[in-house]
């Protein structure tokens, strides 16, 4: 084994170890409904009690909720009978343990980071930078808040980091088979079936293709990989429609008038676009939750997740981010949007026979650009949680332009640039131990509290309340 490998290894099983303490030791506290754990709990119950309903949500991420509920089955003792038939669970059983319904979210949420230490690696072979860079995704408090809990995004993070490492492989190493077109649509598929902004990552089929035909001068390959590719994709699109279609018509026929949905159909005739749009998560002003696309970028805001507190202490998880990491984020944006214009207007070079930054760059520059267009282009409020896809953008944006600018002195192994990212690294893990105690619902002073209050925009408030 070459001494890169023994790094590669030894770098992989230390963000594995950091990992496990991080998100997954104790991920069933607290013991109380944490974000949308009462409707998605729920929606795992009726696949567990094989009582048809129709879902707004791809079958995976339910399926995968449902299945460590089964496994390790927790609540076998607590009478669970009437999670099934119902929508939203407003109150859940006394005794009720979540350590089977976060299982499957968390435990795809804890090798995330090991996944985005081997896409960093993959994009630009530095072991030692990948896993200093890896910081940025190990120690970002609102990241790890939203992976232990039983939600759909910490299991679209995992398979979209899946998707980004098999597309950048295929850059990298120009492999443009038929089988590396068919794994790259299989993966775009599975992260669609977890959560449908999925969607936004056919564009790295299109940007293979591209590419490809950069390679081959011919669009005769490009156009048949393409072809497979969206083949693979068809597959588990059509999966989950036949599913989510027979929980509908399942539905719309049960014998149960207090469960089927054919009054709800009956009583407003139809399901069009504005009625979904209005069924969403979507809210139209900004409120406790949800605040403007905008304002995203900048932290604007805080969400309590769940609280146990006294007038002098308490116990809380709550959505913020890590500030050290996000205002480091936010610079790397404007850095990485100065590049993209000025290399767009005055040089167009792929930049793929060097280390390939300016091209990644403009590719999730690109990425970032069409999932923020997407909920700007709403003119609503939204929750700051769906900010996450693009903030893993700017995580690797900022490994990028690293490189862009310092790959040189990389090279002649400048101690000061070395010393730079080290001191970065501990700066993270310092500013995320600061902030633990309200990411991981541990026992914290009214005073202690207020000293995490940095910025008055995340409006963190002390709530009293058993």
């Amino acid at each position: 084994m070459t001494k890169n490998k023994i790094f590669l290894v030894t770098y992989s099983g230390l963000i594995l170890i950091l990992s496990y303490f991080v998100f997954f030791k104790n991920y069933d506290v607290p013991d109380k409904s944490l974000w949308d754990e009462i409707y998605t709990v729920a929606s795992a119950y009726r696949y567990i009690n094989n009582n048809p309903y129709p879902e707004f949500h791809p079958p995976l991420g339910i399926g995968l909720i449902a299945l460590g509920e089964t496994i390790l089955n927790p609540n076998a003792d607590v009478d669970t009978s009437g999670l099934g038939r119902i929508s939203v669970i407003r109150e859940f059983p006394e005794g009720f343990s979540f350590k089977g319904v976060r299982f499957f979210p968390v435990l795809l949420g804890s090798l995330s980071p090991l996944l985005f230490f081997l896409l960093l690696y993959n994009t630009v072979k530095n072991v030692h930078l990948a896993g200093l860079f890896s910081g940025f995704y190990l120690f970002e408090n609102s990241i790890i808040v939203h992976t232990r809990t039983a939600n759909f995004p910490p299991m679209e993070y995992f398979f979209m980091l899946i998707c980004l490492l098999v597309f950048t492989r295929m850059i990298k190493k120009r492999s443009f088979s038929i089988y590396s077109y068919l794994l790259l649509g299989a993966a775009v598929g599975v992260t669609m079936l977890i959560r449908s902004s999925g969607a936004l990552l056919i564009l790295l089929i299109i940007a293979a293709a591209l590419v490809h035909f950069n390679t081959e001068k011919s669009w005769k390959k490009p156009i048949k990989g393409t072809g497979f590719a969206i083949a693979s994709l068809s597959i588990f699109i059509a999966f989950s429609f036949m599913v989510n279609s027979y929980h509908l018509m399942a539905a719309l026929r049960g014998p149960d008038p207090d469960y089927r949905m054919a009054e709800y159909f009956a009583a407003n005739h139809s399901l069009n676009i504005t009625e979904l749009r209005r069924m969403s998560l979507i809210m139209p002003e900004e409120d406790e939750y949800s605040t403007s696309p905008f304002k995203w970028p900048f932290g604007y805001k805080s969400i309590v997740y769940a609280v146990n507190s006294s007038p002098d202490s308490g116990k809380f998880v709550i959505f913020h981010g890590n500030p050290a990491i996000w205002l480091i984020s936010l610079a790397v944006l404007f850095i990485s949007f100065a590049i993209f214009i000025s290399h767009y207007l005055w040089d167009r070079t792929p930049d793929i026979e060097s280390n390939g930054t300016l091209f990644f760059i403009r590719v999730y520059v690109f990425l970032y650009t069409v999932y923020m267009w997407f909920f700007i282009s709403m003119d609503r409020a939204v929750y700051i949680t769906y900010y996450h896809i693009p903030l893993i953008f700017s995580f690797l944006l900022a490994y990028l332009i690293f490189f862009h600018f310092f790959g040189k002195k990389v090279k002649e192994k400048n101690l000061i640039v070395h010393i730079s990212v080290i001191l970065f690294f501990f700066n993270f893990f310092a500013v995320y131990l600061f902030f633990s105690p309200i990411s991981y619902y541990r026992e914290i002073t009214y005073r202690e509290f207020v000293r995490r209050d940095w910025f008055r925009s995340w409006d963190l408030t002390y709530e009293v309340e058993r």
